[in-house]
């Protein structure tokens, strides 16, 4: 008998355990779902008064705390949707009144560039100056710089003479000086014109590093040129070379302003429409 009792002490003591662990998970699941509800007033009443980065907070840690919680999350995600779509408009007000300055700063920059571009094979063309396009200075060594539509500055090295098989660049002003990378193998070139050797290397924005901006900012001063391969060579850019690499740069500065600007543009259009579409259907 005292046997049996104790075992019927053991399986109450268990039926109320179990019973105190149901109620005790009952009450952690309404306390989860309260302070998520919480959450999710504190959001639109932060979306209601304007304050648009507090509200997304609080929706971001509703996500977070409570991934179970799908109804609430989903309601968290209307509020998130609303939020996008007012960012966004907000966005591509901004963005608009920037590129309608942009490109009233490009036009008058335009002056003295050509743009060449085959519509067949590239999508993109550059703009060359036109006082130093190849054919007008095909037997001497010179440096001429281009940008494309989308903002990306080159240097082509031309040289004439005996071989040197150049693949970098440094350029010097005084006891200062900035160098490039080593140009890409497919990006040099060279001929054998009876006797005389033509020797080319493009140098694309990689490559090029911080050589640009140097050019730019000692564009008034002597700037020497040095072409360094299996030996090496040195000339000099005279004033207006000097001008045309800095103008080039400066444009490739704005084109690239605008490149961006219309990119930011387009993404911010398709977040808005994004929204909008799931807004619309969330209804």
């Amino acid at each position: 008998m005292r046997r049996r009792k104790q075992v019927m002490i053991k399986k109450i003591n268990v039926i109320l355990w179990l019973s105190i662990l149901s109620v005790l998970l009952i009450g952690c699941k309404e306390s989860e779902e309260e302070q998520a509800k919480s959450l999710l007033n504190q959001a639109e009443r932060s979306y209601a008064s304007g304050n648009l980065q507090e509200a997304q907070l609080l929706l971001d840690s509703l996500h977070e705390s409570y991934p179970k919680l799908v109804s609430y999350r989903r309601s968290a995600d209307t509020i998130s949707w609303r939020i996008a779509v007012i960012e966004s408009s907000r966005n591509c007000v901004y963005l608009d009144s920037m590129l309608v300055l942009k490109r009233q700063e490009l036009q008058p920059m335009l002056k003295g560039f050509g743009l060449e571009k085959d519509e067949k094979y590239q999508d993109v063309g550059n703009y060359v100056p036109a006082q130093l396009r190849t054919e007008r200075n095909a037997e001497r060594c010179y440096l001429k710089p281009y940008t494309t539509e989308h903002g990306d500055f080159y240097l082509m090295s031309y040289y004439v003479g005996k071989v040197i098989n150049f693949n970098r660049m440094k350029i010097a002003v005084d006891d200062m000086f900035a160098e490039t990378a080593t140009a890409e193998t497919a990006d040099i070139h060279s001929y054998n014109d009876m006797g005389v050797y033509h020797e080319t290397v493009m140098f694309n924005p990689t490559v090029l590093g911080s050589v640009p901006q140097f050019m730019y900012d000692h564009s008034d001063k002597r700037m020497k040129v040095t072409l360094i391969g299996s030996t090496t060579y040195f000339y000099y850019l005279n004033e207006l070379e000097r001008k045309l690499v800095s103008e080039t740069y400066a444009l490739s500065v704005v084109l690239k302003d605008i490149y961006t600007l219309e990119d930011q543009l387009n993404k911010n259009k398709a977040k808005y429409l994004l929204n909008e579409k799931r807004l619309s259907g969330s209804k």
